[in-house]
């Protein structure tokens, strides 16, 4: 199972392949054209950066999970719905997700499965979808939840979604990792909040691929977070906040509040 990552070291940042702890490191393109360039870093010796480029789109799915669906009696989906998220909310792992100094309310984490896609996707088959795909990571959806409903007729999920380190992803992408019935966890300070499965979403992420290229073009390096089921609750300073899903690596920040 190859596990690819982005990391810095010296100032000057790079990309390659986990092995054992070790990392082979990679010169192209992630996405296209790669190849070892010769050089063997000791995992210790570099920071983990937010695996996907950071001129990636974020296309997030809102109620993809009959139990959340049934919990606020919202109407069975037809199709997908989604949200955009900008690329400027990206986060990597270990890093502090910062309370907005504009918004005064609560932040919620959400622990999500997360696409990266590989290859130029455009009105995808569903039998087609699997080759667009690069990998899966995890995804913390971070919202601030007081703003998608603070003005009667217009629901605000991209402001309320789109704060600048209001994505933390990765830490790791996984190639072969074919979704099932896995797990979905979220922890906060150790204690579990969520866990769901892979399986019991509405969508499939393959269906989400082949619906959303025929909204717009799929980049490589975009992500699809394909929704959360129940569990998902505020933060609070200084809280541990950890994405885990069976399967892939995990991804760990902490929650920074203003006092």
């Amino acid at each position: 199972m190859t596990e690819w990552i982005r990391f810095s070291r010296d100032n000057q940042f790079g990309f390659g392949v986990i092995e054992d702890e070790q990392v082979v490191s990679y010169k192209g393109d992630m996405f296209h054209a790669h190849e070892p360039d010769g050089e063997v870093i000791s995992l210790y010796d570099l920071t983990l950066e937010c695996p996907v480029p950071t001129s990636a789109l974020i296309l997030g799915i809102w109620n993809n999970f009959d139990a959340v669906r049934e919990k606020q009696h919202l109407p069975q989906p037809q199709h997908p719905w989604y949200f955009v998220k900008p690329p400027t909310c990206l986060l990597g792992p270990g890093r502090a997700i910062q309370h907005p100094q504009s918004y005064t309310g609560p932040v919620i984490y959400e622990a999500e499965l997360a696409v990266v896609i590989g290859k130029r996707a455009s009105h995808v088959l569903i039998e087609e979808a699997a080759e667009h795909i690069f990998g899966y990571t995890a995804i913390n959806d971070v919202t601030a939840v007081k703003i998608i409903r603070e003005e009667g007729g217009y629901e605000q999920w991209c402001r309320a979604k789109g704060f600048d380190t209001f994505g933390p992803c990765g830490p790791t992408i996984r190639t072969a990792f074919v979704p099932a019935d896995q797990a979905i966890r979220a922890l906060v300070n150790g204690e579990e909040r969520q866990n769901y499965a892979v399986s019991d979403m509405i969508f499939s992420p393959l269906a989400l691929v082949s619906f959303l290229s025929r909204c717009q073009t799929l980049r490589p390096g975009d992500v699809i977070a394909c929704g959360t089921s129940l569990g998902a609750r505020s933060m609070k300073n200084k809280d541990k906040v950890e994405i885990a899903i069976e399967g892939l690596a995990v991804l760990r920040n902490t929650f920074d509040s203003p006092s």
